[in-house]
């Protein structure tokens, strides 16, 4: 079993753009990260992501960054075998089930950019594939999503109750492709949190012990988790990792990441305006700016993730990039 630890932070990266289809849940691929993981239970590092099971459980941060390579991407001697992300180059990864402690899961949650509407259809999705190493080569089903008004920590985990809004019947046991699962709900609650894991019972938990004798743990990566409007389901389907109006090549933003200033620099002068929203969709900062360049003073506000939307006067057009303030 994976060392316990626990390292807790919240952050919340979101970011809702009016009148565009998006992703309900934000840094889906887990790309987005305030440091490299360089050990086991460190899925807080992927912005927004936390451990919502209780602080026995370890679940797992990949990122190409990590330079031990045991939690890279690809992984070297890691608890995976295939050679790269579903999207991008990182993911999170859980245990589903454990033959020599009852009942034990890992889960990880986030925030959603926006409450879901009571009464509305909407497209759920993820992708996963099996860990065959670390003594992990047992697979499991059930894996899934569930829904939830209030958010899980550590010290109030995430119940087991046998319910899941999303979750694969049929033992998922594919080490080398990432398997697609995906379904449609009808929103009964208000849920504003999504959770991922096992929340069946070992008693209602299908395995088969293969590959390796000793295997312990079921283990499985998720990577491009999506929700959105059942009508907008392609949005799930044609996934990428950080949803982004590109800026064109006339518009330089930088540094970012950053720590104390963002500059934003056009090739000529220019009426523009310029938006920075906050984590939860609150204007930050706007103003509107009639030459080649601004300085957006970020040193005062929490690290995470921000939407920075500029809208060109001269012809109308917007662009949308995501900042991180370390």
């Amino acid at each position: 079993m994976k060392n316990s630890h626990l390292l807790f932070f919240f952050f919340l990266f979101i970011i809702g753009k009016p009148m565009i289809a998006q992703n309900l849940v934000p840094n889906p691929s887990f790309e987005l990260h305030d440091s490299c993981p360089d050990n086991e239970d460190q899925i807080q590092r992927a912005i927004g992501w936390s451990k919502y099971s209780n602080i026995a459980s370890t679940p797992d941060y990949y990122n190409a960054c990590d330079t031990g390579g045991q939690l890279c991407v690809p992984p070297v001697n890691g608890g995976f075998t295939q050679s790269s992300a579903h999207s991008g180059h990182a993911y999170g990864a859980v245990v589903t089930f454990a033959k020599q402690i009852h009942n034990y899961r890992e889960y990880i949650g986030i925030q959603l950019s926006q409450s879901l509407t009571i009464g509305q259809d909407y497209f759920l999705s993820f992708y996963t594939t099996t860990g065959e190493v670390w003594g992990l080569g047992m697979p499991s089903n059930n894996l899934g999503i569930r829904l939830s008004t209030v958010a899980f920590n550590p010290n109030n985990p995430t119940p087991i109750n046998n319910y899941a809004h999303l979750y694969s019947s049929a033992i998922i046991s594919d080490t080398i492709n990432w398997v697609h699962v995906s379904g449609t709900i009808t929103a009964d609650s208000t849920y504003h949190y999504l959770v991922i894991g096992n929340f069946f019972t070992d008693s209602l938990t299908d395995t088969i012990c293969w590959r390796q004798t000793n295997s312990l743990e079921c283990y499985y990566a998720v990577d491009d988790i999506c929700i959105t409007p059942a009508a907008d389901s392609m949005i799930c389907m044609e996934f990428t990792s950080v949803d982004e109006i590109k800026f064109p090549e006339d518009i330089n933003v930088f540094p970012n990441p950053a720590t104390d200033f963002v500059n934003i620099v056009f090739d000529e002068n220019q009426e523009t305006e310029i938006i920075l929203f906050d984590m939860l969709g609150n204007t930050i900062y706007k103003n509107l700016i009639t030459n080649k360049s601004a300085r957006l003073c970020i040193s005062a506000i929490p690290r995470g993730c921000y939407e920075l939307k500029i809208t060109s006067k001269r012809d109308y057009k917007t662009y949308i990039k995501k900042i991180v303030k370390l």
